[in-house]
């Protein structure tokens, strides 16, 4: 088989995973969070997109101190939304945050738990008013709770956590955001996540001030190509397998 055959092989293999591309994000959750104010809680309210029939559900404190608005007045509770984690994916959470707490402010949790102050078996962020308008952010570095890279930044502004499941030796990995900016990654491991796989998503109020949270959004994207990838791929490996037999000739 000629050289420029091979060539040919090689460049239909990398045109056709261009062309079908990877596995498109699925939204799995989704909520603007422009509901009613006090005193409807977002606990007992369902997401414009949701799973099945899946609706906020109070957690710590029964969710009484967040609002369907999106609000939140000080008191330490939280809501949630359940999903259970598979190995495999990834998955990413992202919220808008504003908090006009002078000591503790949100905390966005991948484990619905309650557990929020606490913080044991939570992958998540905490959001604290700090000097000057800007917030102190927060990421919990392992299961024991312990916070790091608390930052100075601006205050109402994206924050986004991607959970990163794919790693072929059982580890995975969340990765901390804030306005664009990258506060760290931590390693999740194998007994560490027993704690996450029957959890979900959710916000908690802080416990102190009020603050403000909007676009909620949580969805999936699988690293694995979909089957008509794999299909696009042996097609044209056929063709051009076929064609390099003919100038072989």
């Amino acid at each position: 088989m000629k050289f420029t055959a091979y060539r040919q092989i090689i460049i239909a293999i990398v045109a056709s995973m261009a062309i079908a591309g990877p596995a498109s994000a699925q939204v799995l959750y989704q909520d603007p969070l422009t509901g009613s104010g006090s005193p409807t809680t977002l606990a007992g309210t369902t997401p414009p997109t949701t799973q099945g029939t899946n609706a906020w559900t109070g957690k710590n404190n029964s969710g009484a101190n967040v609002f369907a608005n999106g609000t939140w007045t000080s008191g330490t509770s939280s809501v949630g939304l359940a999903y259970t984690f598979t190995d495999g994916n990834i998955y990413n959470l992202s919220v808008d945050v504003t908090t006009n707490a002078s000591e503790s402010g949100a905390m966005l949790e991948y484990n619905d738990s309650g557990q929020l102050f606490g913080r044991n078996n939570v992958v998540g962020m905490r959001f604290d008013q700090g000097t000057g308008g800007n917030l102190n952010v927060s990421y919990i570095a392992n299961s024991g709770g312990t916070l790091s890279s608390t930052t100075a930044l601006p205050d109402g502004q994206l924050a986004d956590i991607v959970l990163n499941t794919t790693g072929g030796d059982g580890n995975w990995f969340a990765t901390y955001s804030y306005d664009g900016t990258t506060l760290g990654t931590v390693t999740i491991t194998l007994a560490e996540q027993a704690a996450l796989t029957s959890s979900g998503v959710g916000l908690a109020s802080g416990n102190g001030g009020t603050g403000q949270f909007s676009d909620f959004t949580f969805q999936e994207g699988s690293s694995v190509p979909e089957p008509s990838t794999y299909a696009l791929i042996v097609v044209c490996l056929g063709f051009l397998v076929l064609v390099a037999r003919r100038q072989r000739v």
